[in-house]
């Protein structure tokens, strides 16, 4: 909730000290005691009360540690929320020595060395990449999909071998991905396809800041992410663009072009031993040389011949809607779908074949589908040319699609065009935890007010039949979902999620814990939004007495504390006003 928290120096190296102290007095003493100098009564009357006060001391600073209390948390969630190497470490850059493991994606096969990616063609922008790597910046490279984007981000941070490799999985919790970074003075924090945390709320310019400002000495700390136009269209056109726009605009912006400059072709000129390279370079295309060398243009051109009956020849025709390449296109459009709606994370295959029925009966073809498409399924999985697939197998349940045919579809939609209500919601019911709260989100942003509860509720659901009702994840799930009750003019059942989610904290992580202080806070706001003023003051106040005890008066959450509680008695005072005004 809010922002994430930081990780701040280590004070139980304080309380070490104190209790070193108090245990080198104690032996001297016996020393002393056992050799001729036996300390008088009034010594031992002074010595305990004191040796009480420190240890008393310690335990408060102890308490007081941001070390202690914050670090935890991140070691907890972290092999949850990112990608982990052996033993659920986190992984160095020198030890993901495979771009593919990056996200890249991959390219057809050479004939001759059978190598899976081509030479990297260096970019006009990479000067400039490699100077906000170095920088310790935010490093945003956006651009068309299938363009290298993800190639040149890593080409520019692969030679920071001892830095920690930080990267959260789609759609899983921002923060204890920060808190990690915070945590380890070299790193790259590695945001691939930003849109995939597009609903998480501690993705702020904020944050990220708060991440990259003050380094000193021996650390470099650097942000690098993806996003394609296509995403970052509909994240600025969303309701909470206003994020977006503040997030964006700390970032500094690299675009990768479809085409390449003259600069560029003379130097992919040196790689025309690759076959790859050279088929790329002879075939001058609008869709660029990235998207050539991935072979996006023909496998575009695949699916929608699959997909239309039109294009089959005469003697095909009537079968047509039978055949494995018509079916597998069908599968290929209900994964695009998924994606139209919003979703960012793997794809249920159970999902995809419930929609390909819906597709094909509105196809007409329904009564005449084959029961299993074991053979679409084969055609739409296979890769071309050895290269990229049409849809790509994650384990065993789920998929990926070509992200250029999903921007291709979006490209082709008009303006304000949605998916039509029954399809949304037949995808909701099927999609993950932290999906169901996208869509929630993206619902929001049609005005499709009960999806976007119904939404979240799912995610709410499944976190907890996952991971536990107390668990950070849904906690947090649960906190949007008040959340949006509240600006949906639902006062008492956002307050009941308030309390289930203070409740949840406090069980979590104790009742002083920060987290559970500021859920305290959100609840206080819930109970004055429902209007319940006596109890929103009591519990503000609460709140910040119980901050002032654990953090000390010299914290900076203590001045916060104060103008909360400022806020609120101002808005308790203009309600009481109104309230009276109108005689209620």
């Amino acid at each position: 909730m809010g922002r994430a928290e930081p990780v701040a120096a280590p004070g139980p190296w304080l309380v070490a000290a104190v209790l070193l102290l108090l245990s080198g007095a104690a032996v001297f003493l016996r020393t002393v005691e056992a050799a001729w100098l036996a300390p008088p009564d009034w010594w031992a009357a002074f010595a305990l009360p004191a040796g009480a006060v420190l240890a008393a001391r310690g335990t408060v600073l102890l308490w007081r540690s941001h070390a202690w209390r914050r670090r935890l948390p991140a070691r907890e969630e972290i092999h949850v929320s990112c990608d982990t190497g052996p033993g659920g470490r986190l992984p160095t850059v020198g030890r993901r020595t495979d771009p593919l493991t990056w996200g890249v994606a991959p390219a057809a096969a050479d004939a001759r060395d059978g190598a899976s990616l081509p030479p990297y063609v260096p970019r006009a922008a990479d000067m400039r990449l490699r100077a906000a790597v170095q920088a310790q910046k935010f490093v945003l490279l956006t651009g068309d999909s299938a363009v290298g984007k993800t190639r040149s981000a890593h080409e520019a941070v692969r030679h920071l071998t001892d830095h920690v490799l930080i990267a959260p999985r789609p759609g899983a919790r921002v923060a204890p991905a920060l808190q990690a970074a915070a945590a380890h003075p070299r790193c790259v924090l590695w945001l691939d396809d930003l849109h995939r945390w597009a609903s998480d709320p501690q993705l702020t310019a904020q944050n990220v800041g708060n991440l990259l400002g003050g380094q000193g000495r021996g650390t470099h700390r650097v942000v690098v992410a993806t996003l394609r136009d296509t995403e970052k269209k509909r994240l600025l056109d969303g309701d909470d663009a206003e994020r977006w726009r503040l997030l964006l605009r700390r970032a500094v912006e690299i675009r990768v072009d479809r085409v390449l400059t003259d600069g560029e072709r003379k130097r992919a000129e040196r790689f025309r031993s690759d076959e790859r390279i050279a088929h790329a370079l002879d075939r001058r295309s609008v869709h660029g040389f990235a998207p050539l060398l991935a072979r996006a243009p023909e496998l575009l051109a695949e699916v929608k011949g699959a997909g239309d009956p039109s294009e089959a020849g005469e003697a095909e025709t009537a079968a047509h809607a039978l055949s494995p390449a018509s079916q597998g296109a069908l599968l290929v459009a209900a994964a695009v779908t998924v994606r139209r709606c919003g979703a960012v994370g793997p794809i249920p295959r159970a999902l995809v074949e419930r929609l390909h029925v819906r597709l094909s009966e509105e196809a007409g073809s329904g009564d005449r589908r084959p029961e299993t498409p074991d053979r679409a399924w084969e055609w739409a999985t296979t890769p071309r040319a050895g290269t990229t697939r049409l849809l790509t197998p994650v384990g065993a349940d789920h998929v990926e699609v070509f992200d250029h045919l999903v921007d291709e579809a979006l490209k082709r939609a008009l303006p304000g065009e949605r998916i039509p209500d029954a399809l949304f919601d037949e995808v909701l019911e099927g999609v993950s935890a932290e999906d169901a709260m996208v869509l929630g989100w993206e619902a929001l942003r049609f005005g499709r007010d009960g999806a976007a509860v119904a939404g979240m509720r799912r995610s709410v659901r499944l976190r907890a039949a996952e991971r536990g009702p107390d668990h950070p994840d849904t906690l947090e799930t649960r906190h949007r979902l008040a959340r949006t009750l509240m600006t949906m003019g639902e006062p008492d059942a956002s307050l009941a999620e308030y309390r289930e989610v203070a409740a949840g904290y406090r069980r979590l992580r104790g009742k002083h814990h920060p987290a559970t202080l500021r859920s305290r806070h959100q609840l206080a706001f819930a109970l004055l939004w429902a209007d319940r003023l006596e109890e929103a003051e009591a519990e503000q106040r609460s709140v910040a007495q119980t901050m002032l005890w654990v953090l000390g008066p010299q914290a900076p959450e203590i001045e916060e504390a104060r103008q909360r509680l400022s806020v609120l008695e101002r808005r308790i005072r203009e309600t009481r006003e109104l309230n009276a005004e109108l005689d209620w």
